[in-house]
């Protein structure tokens, strides 16, 4: 059965909390340079763009913002790119390879790189995890700290097929990849999962096609499954493993650095409440075709 849920919701939520009580302060010098999509002709800059995602944009930016929303969705229309094909409403929840969203309150400009993809279920001594499913999509400019909010970085840390000289600045697009599992515990006793991103310490959660390996240290993710209780008979929804994949000046550019092959993923597996360690580890094969 198909999940009637999307990913902008997740997003949004994440650059909501994240921008509380913060300023844009320290990113003004580093995003001063003016970019307009080469499909709009209203101009907005990498600071206005940084201020409404942060949460600290004046009315007139807000106000540019709107006319620069509505002249991308026009010109979309009348030109659509490979990319973004059919502009659908932030209610929609169904989307699909080509569709895109703007969600003007917050400054962003969501693009689905693929269609939703299944992945099998689960079953871990009583802990089911199903309706597990994955995606590619963009974020088509993103101000730095919404970056550092939507994927943890202890430092080091990069997006997976950015090279090690990669600056990543504000206003650059970001593409990633989602997974997204429900739980269910089948079970008289409180169950919990590890993580889809794997253990703590773990080696070589993820391996690229050509047989790069990487610890999950070194890359830019954020795992909400890690740490889920289950508790016995009950079932917890919408759980998602977050991985970037790419940045760049623009989405075109991000996309030039991801082979059109795969990402494999090595999960960790399930415990008890006395931490008994009960396996489940598995290697997932995400494709990344786009």
């Amino acid at each position: 059965m198909k999940k009637k849920f999307i990913f902008s919701a997740i997003m949004l939520a994440t650059l909501t909390l994240g921008a509380c009580g913060k300023t844009n302060a320290t990113h003004k010098s580093s995003t001063s340079r003016t970019e307009a999509s080469d499909s709009s002709s209203v101009k907005i800059t990498n600071s206005d763009i940084a201020e409404i995602q942060d949460g600290t944009a004046d009315s007139s930016t807000k106000s540019k913002y709107h006319k620069y929303a509505s002249s991308l969705i026009n010109s979309y229309s009348t030109r659509p790119d490979p990319y973004h094909k059919k502009h659908i409403s932030n209610s929609n929840t169904h989307f699909k390879k080509g569709d895109y969203q703007i969600f003007e309150k917050n400054g962003v400009e969501m693009t689905y790189l693929s269609d939703l993809n299944d992945i099998p279920d689960q079953n871990i001594s009583g802990l089911k995890l199903f309706n597990t499913q994955y995606w590619l999509s963009s974020i088509d400019r993103i101000s730095k700290s919404s970056l550092d909010h939507l994927a943890s970085n202890d430092g080091g840390a990069k997006p997976v097929f950015n090279s090690d000289n990669d600056t990543i600045k504000s206003g650059d697009a970001v593409v990633m990849l989602t997974v997204q599992t429900d739980f269910k515990n089948t079970t008289d006793e409180t169950l919990s999962y590890d993580g889809l991103a794997g253990y703590a310490g773990g080696d070589y959660d993820f391996t690229t096609s050509d047989g790069k390996q990487f610890d999950r240290d070194k890359v830019l993710y954020d795992d909400d499954t890690k740490s889920v209780e289950v508790q016995a008979g009950k079932t917890v929804e919408d759980k998602n493993l977050i991985i970037i994949l790419a940045t760049g000046r623009d989405l075109k550019a991000a996309l030039t650095k991801i082979p059109n092959t795969y990402l494999q993923v090595k999960t960790a597996g399930a415990s008890t409440k006395d931490y008994d360690q009960l396996d489940g580890t598995r290697i997932l094969k995400l494709n990344l075709k786009h």
